[in-house]
């Protein structure tokens, strides 16, 4: 995993938490609802009057609708309308599950100036009937203390008993609206709300004994016992709402696993060895195929490079597989015994560009070139590819393909039941986030279980660590100074610093040791010089 891959995870991790933080917003264009206070005043004849005191922040027109909804058989009367230090215009509509009143506002009597971009009260009273329903042994109250599509920011409510809260059991749903509920007075409960998000509901329920009543005219009359199914049915609400708690945190915890897990991959397999620099090697560390050694260290195990092609070039000519005639000109002696396919293919090749059994550099075919060396570079690699099994594993690649199959059936199955969780609890939308961050981290772990280099062995990392010491010794002159290479060897010195891609400066380490030495190497300058010649015709590769 290259550095802008690590990047990207820890930019999605960060991206994570930043939405974590963020919370969903819901603006309203026209308006705000910033403060409300509700008045709710049950009569003994059943009878329900309310008084609403929305305060609202008008913006871009003077229109304000408020819906009321009625449940069955419920009826709405005496509605009237207060807009203190304003004028109104109001009509009152009926909707398919209630009704709907439309207020405007104006700053001047002829109502010629509407009211924008300042606040607002405006105060609604109306009755309701049947919003009572009477059982045998208790009568139940609920009250949609907020049911709007827009948020409000805080909101308290006070409902009224007709006597007082003797034997009175009241919940509201969902509780973590409720910063306090108090009795305030014998007979009046008030409510404080927490700020509540548009398109959420808040509903207080209250069980209230039947004696404080006295007809039922006015009331929903259900002839069964119900105070013990009405308990039960909080206690049964308040358990699935704990459930849906538990199961968004446990969603987000595991989300943060998830998100996390790649870069656990990534440290513990991917990281590439560090090049121990304690020892010095100035011996050829192991006798393996030039084109073997471009592909591990020089290409990280992941391709095989030119300089791969040159060092073997080279390596064949040591080898007496290729004979020159002069410095441009050369022959193919035709022993292929021992030869590896990728080294015949080289000959063949040559032997295709020969001209009366020889072979002339400058009058190799480029475009033949080009086409035979990019087949040459794939053939050879996979040629040697199962030589490298002791030097690599694949765990990584097989870890991302498992993680990004494993993440994917989890959000998918994360997101369709945490979206579908009743009672609505605040963590689902923290669950949504975190679960659906993953999903770009699913398509980058995707990609890598195909790109992601593989993971060294112990042994392999041995190997790699004891060519970069060497590699370090042909780059470093004093070190050649002072611990001069073997000249019987001098031949393989120069092929695997071509498949390193350092013979430059180990040719330049050398010449500077044959200068102050007074020394020659006829083999090592016709290498050189072969490597160059190279080279130079096939610069553009």
């Amino acid at each position: 995993m290259n550095k802008k891959t690590v990047t990207a995870l820890k930019i999605l991790t960060i991206i994570f938490f930043i939405l974590m933080l963020l919370s969903f917003s819901s603006a309203n264009d026209d308006k705000d609802n910033v403060f409300v206070k509700k008045i709710v005043s049950i009569q003994e004849d059943g009878c329900v009057n309310i008084t609403e005191d929305f305060n609202y922040t008008l913006r871009l027109h003077p229109n304000i609708y408020r819906n009321i909804q009625l449940d069955d058989n419920q009826e709405i009367s005496n509605i009237s309308i207060e807009t203190p230090g304003f004028y109104n215009n109001y009509n009152i509509s009926n909707t398919s599950n209630g009704v709907q009143i439309h207020v405007s506002l104006y700053s001047d009597a002829e109502k010629t100036k509407p009211v924008v971009n300042q606040s607002a009260n405006v105060i609604y009273h109306y009755k309701k009937t049947r919003a009572i329903t009477m059982y045998n042994d208790v009568a139940e109250f609920k009250y949609d203390a907020w049911d709007m599509d827009s948020g409000v920011v805080r909101m308290t409510t006070y409902i009224q008993l007709p006597k007082n809260h003797e034997n009175v059991e009241f919940w509201t749903n969902p509780s973590y609206y409720v910063s306090s509920n108090i009795w305030i007075t014998h007979n009046t409960l008030q409510t404080r709300f927490r700020s509540i998000e548009a398109n959420k509901t808040a509903q207080q329920i209250l069980i209230i004994p039947k004696s404080q009543f006295n007809t039922t005219i006015n009331a929903n009359v259900v002839n069964i016992d119900a105070k013990n199914s009405i308990e039960d049915n909080q206690e049964k609400y308040e358990d699935n709402l704990n459930y849906n708690y538990m199961v968004t945190y446990i969603t987000c915890v595991l989300s943060i696993i998830l998100l996390l897990t790649p870069l656990g991959i990534y440290y513990k397999y991917n990281r590439q060895p560090k090049t121990s620099n304690n020892k010095i090697i100035q011996k050829i560390p192991y006798n393996d195929s030039p084109l073997f050694i471009n592909n591990i260290i020089h290409g990280n195990g992941n391709y095989v490079t030119i300089d791969g092609f040159y060092a073997t070039v080279v390596d064949l000519v040591d080898k007496k597989y290729i004979e020159f005639i002069d410095d441009t000109t050369f022959k193919i002696n035709n022993k292929e015994s021992h030869l590896l396919d990728y080294e015949i293919d080289i000959l063949n090749f040559f032997i295709n560009q020969k001209n009366k059994n020889q072979v002339i550099i400058d009058k190799i075919d480029e475009v033949s070139f080009n086409k035979f060396i990019s087949k040459w570079m794939k053939k050879s690699y996979e040629s040697i590819y199962r030589n490298k099994m002791d030097f690599f594993q694949n765990t990584s690649q097989k870890l991302y393909k498992i993680y990004s199959i494993i993440t994917s059936i989890y959000v998918i199955g994360a997101l369709y039941y945490v979206l579908s969780l009743q009672p609505d609890v605040p963590t689902i939308n923290w669950a949504f986030r975190a679960t659906i961050i993953l999903i770009p981290v699913i398509i980058l772990t995707a990609v890598l279980s195909y790109k992601v280099p593989r993971q060294w062995t112990n042994y392999g990392i041995k190997y790699y660590n004891n060519w970069k010491n060497f590699e370090l010794y042909l780059t470093d002159y004093n070190l050649i100074k002072q611990y001069p290479p073997d000249m019987n060897q001098i031949n393989k010195y120069i092929i695997y610093s071509i498949a390193l891609g350092d013979i430059r400066t180990f040719n330049r380490n050398m010449e500077l040791y044959f200068k102050y030495n007074t020394m020659e190497n006829i083999e090592y300058g016709k290498y050189i010089k072969l490597y160059s010649i190279l080279s130079s015709k096939f610069k553009n590769i």
